[in-house]
């Protein structure tokens, strides 16, 4: 139900638009010069009414249309369209409150669709789309004109005011249609809006009513009266049962209140032991227990007694917690999805029923039934469907559940068998005969078989065993050791025990590797060979060398293939060089068919030249590809490059001028004071004016190596930002060069398997004609002879050989 109603109200949507378009035009042509949208599209005001004539114009077209779409979709995904909108139209009519979103929802749906679906796409859904998008509309004109006029409503003193009348006018107008909606007025037949209907009694007695006084036509009436009929019919019900069981069970604890959980039942046992015996029977309704189909309903089975459902009664129902619970969701998971698979593809399975049974060949009179089914590895297999589910599962996801999806998988790698029931008998019974040993068979314990505690310590090749003693093992243990002790008799432990353990446990911490047998020496050897190698790192000498290995490996494997081809075709010129025409009595059509082997090859020959050029000219334009890749590659690198060179150059030539502008400015200070301390001839002044000068030496100096500092740190920035920059173009330009030669590698190998299919399958049916064609010539030689050929007939027969081998020789 979810896709069907996602989808209607994607249709819903569009189509309350397309049918509040035309007013949206009419109101914006009326707002014309407020709102100024039509002008900014240079459509005058009487185009906008061609434009709502137009939209007004398409509302039915587009109706027909969408009832064509809607029919595609309920033909494709299988939705009952129809069915739906009557079920939501009743649902609807017999809702009980007024507003139907003040209803419970229904919980199997989608929390998202929950308010849709309980709208039930009714007069109330579209009433509250209409508002919403007519809302949305003048809101949005209301906001252009402002724009438009740049008035700020915010700002104006009497936007309150505004407010205050707009909310008392909507309340004012609210107010009045709830009246009018609740007020009866029998002059104009007014009855109000939306009102519920209040049914009295049960369905029954609305449908009884109808038939007493009289309503409706004759045909109606006889079709609600087999309705009455069929709904008091226990047929009807169990089938309503059948099909509404998961709602049922679903809705069955609405029913019941934990009070009158602790009442007594009809059957004299406590409330909730009644519910559990009715949940459960529901749960095997349709199925049965331990039933076959073709079993008699008056005959109960064997293996179902009062025994057995008093442990069912009896069976523990504390709730699962942690991993246990994990594992049952797990498989209820698993069990559900199981079911709905196979219930998708039933119908498949028995469209694919044949006339007789496919392991025996047995029809309808030899058998009782025919079943269809799957088949798995050639033959029938009950359990087919789960290595489908898996293998579905591993091409998709584990958690994908589209049966559309899951019934085209099922159609593309299905494969079917029937099978009759004699058939199936005899599976039954090997299943029951598979793998069944009996206690004692086997092979006879020898004394050689039974080590001793003297033994050496190579003879240990078993690891202890810890087992705890409150386990379901250490309890077995324990009981195996109680009974083998009363067996044996005496006092234990024995004396003994302890110099047997110490020495046990002295030979498990010294023990050496066993020997390598034959025996585990092959088993070791099928262990390495299922075991991977994994990651190994090479280094580029390494790598080199083994895709220099690979590659003579892979032309060694072609020049052998080709040189056998040449011998084959040799060999078969020759084959056929030995028939005669005057020989196909004796031959039969061998000759012929070597001559087609003969045409076949030749076109094998000419399809691998044209492949071959063909594939040249798209290496070609692989590598024309590479190119342009590599020169844009080389040019982005020079751009980088030059922009490095152009960018250091000016770091320098602005370094250089901030250099020389602050040694200019320490100059003319130095100026400065020489020229204030000329007119002093004192000692002091002297000494005064030789340290500032040394000191604005040294800020010189220092700020001189500050600002070479600074450049050759932006340089090196600047250098390693380059040198990441090259990494990364070196990085694509290795990444498509593997891709190039991936491609050509691809292409390569896509022609070279063509040819070698086309080739082995050639050298396969050369292969047998050659066989036969040796066999018939090697008994054609042996009654030669036995029976020798008169000397002028062999003679006529050796010169028309002899011509004909001329006249090919010449041809050639």
């Amino acid at each position: 139900v979810e896709p069907l109603l996602d989808s209607l109200s994607i249709y819903s949507v569009e189509k309350t638009g397309g049918i509040m378009l035309p007013f949206m035009c009419l109101l914006l042509m009326l707002l014309y010069t407020e709102t100024e949208m039509a002008m900014s599209y240079n459509i005058n005001q009487h185009e906008l009414l061609y434009y709502g004539l137009f939209a007004f114009y398409m509302i039915p077209f587009m109706s027909l249309f969408d009832s064509f779409i809607l029919s595609s979709q309920e033909l494709l995904y299988g939705w009952r369209v129809y069915d739906y909108f009557s079920y939501q139209r009743w649902r609807f009519a017999n809702r009980e409150s007024r507003w139907n979103l003040l209803a419970h929802v229904d919980e199997s749906v989608t929390q998202s669709l929950q308010n849709l679906d309980l709208l039930c796409f009714s007069s109330q859904y579209y009433f509250i789309l209409s508002i919403i998008a007519l809302g949305f509309g003048t809101n949005m004109f209301g906001i252009t004109i402002c724009l438009r006029r740049k008035y700020n409503f915010l700002g104006d003193p009497v936007f309150p005011l505004i407010v205050t009348i707009v909310i008392c006018c909507c309340e004012l107008i609210a107010l009045l249609c709830i009246y009018i909606s609740n007020t009866d007025i029998d002059a104009i037949s007014w009855g109000g809006i939306w009102k519920v209907t209040q049914l009295q009694g049960t369905m029954d007695d609305v449908i009884a009513s109808k038939l007493a006084i009289g309503e409706g036509r004759q045909e109606d009436l006889e079709q609600e009266r087999q309705e009455l009929q069929a709904l008091n019919s226990e047929t009807f019900r169990h089938k309503f049962i059948e099909k509404n069981r998961p709602w049922v069970l679903q809705h069955l604890v609405e029913l019941i209140t934990p009070r009158s959980l602790q009442d007594v039942g009809p059957d004299g046992r406590p409330l909730v032991d009644y519910v559990r015996e009715v949940y459960s029977n529901l749960m095997n309704v349709g199925e049965g227990v331990n039933r076959r189909a073709d079993d008699r309903s008056d005959i109960s089975s064997d293996d179902y007694s009062d025994d057995e459902e008093e442990k069912r009664r009896q069976w523990d129902r504390t709730p699962l917690e942690g991993n246990r619970l994990l594992i049952a969701q797990i498989w209820l998971q698993k069990a559900r999805k199981r079911r709905v698979f196979t219930q998708a593809v039933t119908a498949v399975i028995e469209k694919r029923k044949e006339d007789h049974c496919s392991s025996c060949s047995r029809t309808l009179g030899s058998c009782k039934t025919l079943t269809a089914g799957l088949a798995w590895n050639g033959r029938f297999d009950p359990y087919a469907i789960d290595s489908l589910i898996k293998s579905f599962e591993d091409n998709y996801s584990p958690g994908e559940s589209n049966p559309n999806l899951w019934k085209a998988f099922f159609r593309e790698n299905a494969r079917f068998s029937t099978i009759c029931n004699i058939c199936l008998d005899q599976m039954e019974q090997q299943k029951l005969h598979k793998n069944v040993r009996h206690v004692g068979a086997g092979v006879v314990t020898r004394p050689g078989d039974i080590s001793s505690d003297d033994e050496s310590d190579d003879q240990v090749l078993f690891d202890p065993v810890i087992v705890v003693r409150s386990s379901g093992e250490g309890r077995m243990m324990n009981k195996w050791m109680q009974a083998a002790r009363a067996k044996l008799g005496g006092d234990f432990p024995r004396k003994s025990a302890m110099e047997q353990t110490e020495r046990y446990l002295d030979r498990l911490k010294h023990r050496s590797k066993p020997p390598m047998t034959k025996a585990n020496a092959s088993e070791v050897e099928d262990i390495e060979s299922n075991q991977g190698w994994g990651n190994v790192d090479l280094n580029e000498k390494e790598e080199f060398i083994i895709k220099q290995w690979l590659s003579e490996a892979r032309h060694g494997a072609v020049t052998r293939f080709d040189k056998k081809a040449d011998d084959i075709r040799s060999q078969l010129h020759g084959a056929i060089e030995t028939l005669a025409v005057e020989d196909d009595w004796a031959t039969g059509e061998l000759r012929l068919e070597g001559n087609a082997l003969k045409i076949e090859a030749d076109q094998i020959a000419k399809k691998k030249v044209s492949s071959e050029s063909q594939m040249t000219k798209q290496l070609e334009a692989l590598r024309s590809d590479f190119e342009l890749v590599a020169q844009e590659i080389d040019e982005r690198r020079d751009e980088k490059r030059d922009e490095l060179k152009t960018f250091l150059s000016q770091l320098g030539t602005l370094s250089q001028g901030k250099k020389e502008s602050r040694t200019l400015e320490l100059n003319k200070k130095i100026d400065d004071l020489q020229e204030s301390y000329d007119n002093e001839e004192s000692v002091d002044a002297r000494a005064g004016y030789e340290n500032e000068t040394a000191a604005l030496h040294s800020l010189a100096k220092t700020e001189m190596e500050a600002e070479d500092g600074q450049l050759q740190t932006k340089t090196n920035e600047l250098t390693s930002q380059f040198a990441d920059q090259s990494k990364v173009l070196d990085r694509e330009l290795h990444s498509t060069l593997q891709a190039y030669e991936r491609g050509c590698q691809t292409l390569r190998e896509k022609k070279r398997k063509e040819y070698v299919y086309e080739e082995s399958n050639w050298q396969k049916n050369v292969n047998g004609w050659l066989g036969t064609a040796n066999r018939k010539l090697k008994a054609r030689e042996r009654e030669d002879l036995k029976n020798p050929v008169p000397s002028a007939k062999k003679a006529r027969l050796e010169q028309r050989r002899t011509k004909k081998i001329n006249d090919q020789a010449d041809m050639g």
